[in-house]
């Protein structure tokens, strides 16, 4: 929720009296990255997306190991507002390439070893 609007009072135009079905992706915590500003939970500010720290902070108890990231519907009075969905791969290419190429080079090694084998048995 936008700061100020947390209170549901505030809120009573996205208030429904009918059932909502949400729609959404279910996400695991984000793991915090080197260049990620710490936590300020006495302001409410979250920089990382890890609900047990979340649910620790506020005193809510025990939540899932997850979180549900919402893409629809956008309620009448417009909140909670949903963002458009983006994928969230691990970027591991350079490792990929230093494995493909490595084994290259080992399957090249032993090619030439095999081959100087039968050079030597051939003589």
């Amino acid at each position: 929720m936008p700061q100020g609007r947390e209170d549901v009072a505030t809120r009573d135009d996205g208030t429904t009296g009918s059932r909502a079905d949400l729609v959404g992706v279910m996400r695991w915590p984000e793991s915090r990255g080197v260049f990620s500003p710490k936590d300020d939970p006495s302001r409410n500010l979250w920089f990382v997306r890890d609900p047990a720290a979340i649910a620790a902070a506020k005193g809510w108890g025990e939540v899932a190991p997850f979180y549900i990231e919402l893409e629809s519907p956008q309620p009448p009075g417009g909140l909670p507002r949903a963002g458009p969905l983006k994928a969230n791969l691990r970027n591991e290419h350079l490792q990929y390439a230093i494995t493909w190429y490595g084994l290259a080079l080992v399957v090249m090694a032993m090619f030439v070893f095999w081959l100087s084998g039968r050079a030597t048995r051939a003589a």
